[in-house]
């Protein structure tokens, strides 16, 4: 391709010339005696005439294929996904050069639109990827390696995230890669791909379904199960809190009496679970009591129960025990066991950190603790009740729960279904702790292989539908870590925006959780920022600019023979332009796209609509057969 113009949208003079050319030939092949030539002069005109005939008509065919192909494609279907053991398959496309951006720039002119018959049944501006089809796109395949630097998909809503998605997933699929699958909405299409997928590679037994909306035939999972430091549980409860302005001080409290909690039950041997968190921020004197007992019993003091109910007795018969959660029958004054075991704790004077916080939190204000926690309750009532209940609070006896360093250690395939349409509050607390027991679980693998313990050879893939309902304070430390641990992230959502609304760091947070993304996949957007995103990556190219002019001078002699004076020119410059425009991405095609892919290399991209698979399946159908 060259940087000077090509000016193919135009008639194509080519084939008039190319016309009279093969006519010359033919007369002067066929009847050299009518022109009074020799038989193989004759032959020696015709030959070069054809010749450049055949030149012509070449120049042709390919201003037609142009304009024919600038809007005009057939539909990209494929009955499976190629795969490769090194490589992604992401579709068909182009690398976009300067090229590419001159003939849009002349596609564009006043004078070219006689020449294009916008006629895409996809939507938006099949230009873009039609200054490309000239030379014809080719299959776009990306090193996995590129991968474990992550990968963000935007675009708007039903323009072909899901389709791209699904061409990713069945690959990592056929490849045997451990792949997890949130989605917020919970896709029917998406899980009937995967389904399909994973029977026709032969892991239908390795796939695992989790879906708020169908608990009784759901794996179980508990979100707060699994933690480095008990101090986890706290912050994947207390994400959800506003924290921003006077909601701050708010969150911060809930923070520490669930991290008082988790802690004790750490200390306890207890897994903690939505229910219990509840049921011990509702009242916290059962734990108190139990948390005691077992340091008492373990710091060598075996008359313990004697001290504190000695504690109690007293109080009663000084009648200054004032204890505002209890009372005697008699309506005398009395002293809780939970406040005795604290007062005989602070007599002993064993330290001991976790019972201290136990002790501050239990002697706050009701009124005042009651406040501070009035934003937490009604969620964790909503994760700990219900329907949704049976999944998140498993009891010992399920034997199908979901375990991440199990479904990594197994290779599992495994969907989670959010139901956000129903309860949006519910789907994005059990999206963000399950995206963080994800981090957690990518540390602990990162750590061992910072130690030394081993190196991972498996692949962790997760792709993250509605990135935004699951985005959290742990998402950073997870895109820029978990790639040494074989985690590949791929999330999708629709604008930054988006993203900025689920961050108390606003824009200047989602830049940095964007920046944290080595790859990006655009396909229509709405919003400015969201395609500067993109745009501000691509460099400016130069294109040429084409200036005619003509001039005519009558003649001031009148005894001249010439009448008039005539003169034209065209002078040709380069002029810097941005490689893409944000209205570029804004009037994409369904199914279309520009990528930074391998390091920063622009392309342009659509994407395949997959053969869809012969069983209409729906989902509790799909889910009866996985259990």
């Amino acid at each position: 391709m060259s940087a000077i113009p090509e000016r193919m949208l135009r008639p194509v003079f080519e084939i008039p010339a190319a016309a009279i050319f093969t006519a010359a030939a033919t007369v002067f092949a066929l009847a050299p005696d009518r022109l009074n030539l020799p038989h193989h002069l004759s032959l020696a005109i015709a030959v070069p005439l054809l010749m450049i005939a055949g030149i012509r008509i070449r120049q042709a065919l390919r201003v037609c294929r142009y304009q024919r192909r600038l809007t005009r494609r057939r539909p990209y279907q494929l009955k499976t996904t190629p795969v490769a053991t090194d490589r992604l398959f992401i579709g068909r496309g182009f690398k976009w050069s300067q090229p590419h951006v001159q003939r849009l720039k002349e596609a564009r002119q006043p004078n070219a639109l006689k020449y294009i018959t916008r006629t895409s049944e996809q939507g938006g501006d099949p230009i873009l990827h039609g200054v490309g089809m000239l030379e014809g796109d080719r299959e776009v395949w990306t090193n996995l390696q590129e991968r474990f630097g992550h990968m963000i998909v935007l675009g708007t809503t039903r323009v072909g995230k899901t389709r791209l998605a699904e061409t990713m997933i069945s690959q990592d699929i056929k490849r045997g890669d451990t792949v997890i699958v949130l989605d917020p909405k919970g896709d029917t299409d998406l899980l009937r791909r995967i389904h399909h997928e994973a029977k026709k590679a032969g892991r239908l037994d390795s796939m695992r379904i989790t879906h708020l909306r169908y608990p009784e035939l759901s794996h179980a999972y508990n979100p707060i199960a699994a933690y480095s430091t008990p101090s986890e549980v706290a912050t994947r409860i207390a994400s959800q809190l506003p924290s921003k302005g006077e909601s701050a001080a708010f969150a911060e409290f809930g923070w520490r009496f669930c991290n008082a909690i988790a802690q004790a039950l750490d200390a306890l041997g207890r897994v903690p679970d939505y229910r219990l968190m509840y049921d011990y921020l509702q009242n916290i004197d059962p734990l108190l009591k139990d948390y005691h007992a077992h340091l008492f019993s373990t710091s060598d003091l075996p008359d313990w129960k004697s001290e504190v109910a000695a504690i109690q007795v007293a109080a009663m018969q000084s009648g200054r025990g004032k204890d505002n959660k209890r009372s005697t029958s008699s309506g005398q004054p009395a002293i809780s066991e939970a406040a005795a075991m604290i007062q005989f704790h602070r007599q002993t004077e064993i330290e001991d950190d976790i019972a201290n916080e136990l002790a501050a939190v239990y002697s706050y204000d009701r009124t005042y603790y009651e406040k501070i926690i009035a934003s937490l309750m009604p969620l964790l009532s909503k994760l700990k009740s219900g329907r949704t209940a049976t999944i998140l609070t498993p009891q010992d006896t399920d034997s199908r729960v979901l375990e991440w360093s199990q479904v990594i250690r197994n290779r599992n395939i495994v969907y989670v279904g959010l139901d956000a349409l129903a309860d949006q509050a519910v789907a994005r607390a059990v999206g963000n702790a399950m995206f963080a027991d994800l981090a957690s679980a990518a540390a602990k693998i990162y750590a061992n292989i910072e130690s030394g313990s081993g190196r991972t050879t498996q692949r962790i893939v997760i792709h993250a539908d509605e990135f935004n309902d699951i985005v959290g304070p742990h998402i950073h430390a997870m895109l820029s870590k978990s790639g040494g641990a074989g985690v590949q992230i791929t999330a999708y959502t629709q604008t930054l925006a988006d993203i900025e609304a689920s961050l108390d760091g606003g824009r200047a947070e989602a830049a940095r959780i964007i920046g944290n993304f080595n790859s990006m996949i655009m396909l229509r957007v709405r919003t400015l920022d969201t395609a500067r995103t993109l745009v501000e990556q691509v460099p400016a190219v130069d294109v040429i600019e084409l200036a005619e002019s003509a001039s005519v001078a009558d003649s001031s002699q009148a005894q001249s023979d010439v009448a008039f004076t005539s003169s034209s020119s065209e002078r040709m410059s380069a002029r810097s332009v941005a490689g893409l425009n944000p209205s570029d991405l804004m009037t994409l095609p369904k199914g279309e796209a520009f990528a930074l892919l391998d390091g920063g290399t622009i392309w342009k991209l659509r994407f395949p609509l997959l053969e869809d698979p012969d069983e209409d399946m729906s989902v509790l159908d799909i889910m009866r057969e996985v259990r």
